[in-house]
């Protein structure tokens, strides 16, 4: 039996069983798999199994369901090869065995957009105003996620997103540390639209302290 994964989201780490023919996704309890994302609508997708393929439908959602950084046309079955995210609301999700090697690949992303969920949520009581533009940043990063590429590439769309919202701002550090030895692994460093040459500048210390 097929495995459905939220790899990304509030339900990050999930896995549910699909159902050999039609298996619904949403919000309400009363759907075979609940996605508890205030961002999914209460019956937001169908999958499909047919011929040994996955089909998915979007059921009229709010916001929609995006498939190899596109969203997919309402009421249209759309085949969705193993392994290939599927974002839905704020949730990142998977069909297929191939989700864990797309996880392990991506962890550092995954964390960071975890940590992001999370710090977005608690923005999102304490100031109304902030709390909207994180939650659209965190739906930015999970469109991100589900974006065939590169780490650096998806890092450098980050950073975009970050600048498209958060406009006040004028430079973006993404620092990546290997979280075995402490280690910088990877860094972007953004100053408005232009991506800097040579290496990027940021306080150590500011890094140890985090």
């Amino acid at each position: 039996m097929s495995k459905l994964y939220v790899i990304g989201g509030p339900g990050e780490g999930q896995q549910f069983d699909l159902g050999d023919e039609t298996t619904y996704i949403g919000r309400s309890s009363e759907n075979d798999i609940q996605i508890r994302d205030g961002y999914v609508s209460r019956r937001h997708l169908k999958v499909i199994k047919r011929d040994g393929k996955t089909f998915i439908r979007d059921l009229e959602s709010k916001n929609g369901a995006i498939v190899d950084g596109k969203r997919i046309q309402v009421g249209v079955e759309v085949e969705v090869p193993e392994g290939l995210p599927i974002v839905i609301g704020m949730s990142v999700i998977c069909v297929g065995e191939a989700c864990t090697r797309y996880v392990k690949g991506r962890q550092d992303l995954i964390d960071m957009a975890r940590e992001i969920y999370q710090d977005g949520m608690l923005l999102a009581e304490d100031r109304p105003m902030t709390g909207r533009k994180n939650k659209e940043l965190m739906q930015k990063v999970s469109e991100a996620l589900a974006r065939p590429g590169n780490l650096n590439d998806i890092l450098e769309k980050m950073a975009d997103y970050i600048f498209e919202i958060l406009k006040r701002i004028d430079r973006v550090i993404i620092i990546l540390i290997d979280p075995e030895t402490g280690a910088v692994s990877k860094v972007v460093s953004r100053t408005g639209r232009a991506t800097e040459k040579g290496a990027a500048r940021y306080s150590q210390e500011v890094v140890e302290r985090v």
